[in-house]
């Protein structure tokens, strides 16, 4: 009831809002500022729940593709390791052949 009424009466000017608030007092047994603290709480709630909701749904979305991330960031360095290997070996070889050529 109270989220509603904040809702409904957000676009009040402030001196309406005030009267709406000052006759709920008179007829709820909590003044106008536990009126506001309530409303205020169930926003928190309302906004921590849709927070709460869309970090679920990131997370899920982070669990499922990551494995294929994961995957392919293992593929991808296992070629640069055996290009590096590749690479290294040939500067070996060419280094040995070099130094067997000034020998002769």
């Amino acid at each position: 009831m109270f989220f509603r009424l904040e809702s409904l009466t957000r676009s009040l000017p402030s001196k309406r809002k005030d009267d709406i608030y000052d006759y709920m007092e008179s007829i709820l047994s909590c003044t106008k500022e536990e009126i506001l603290s309530e409303i205020k709480k169930l926003k928190t709630e309302q906004l921590e729940n849709r927070i709460k909701r869309q970090l679920y749904k990131l997370k899920k979305a982070v669990a499922e593709i990551m494995p294929s991330l994961i995957t392919a960031h293992d593929a991808e360095n296992a070629k640069l390791y055996e290009m590096r290997f590749a690479l290294t070996f040939n500067l070996i070889i060419k280094h040995h052949l070099f130094n067997f050529k000034m020998v002769f």
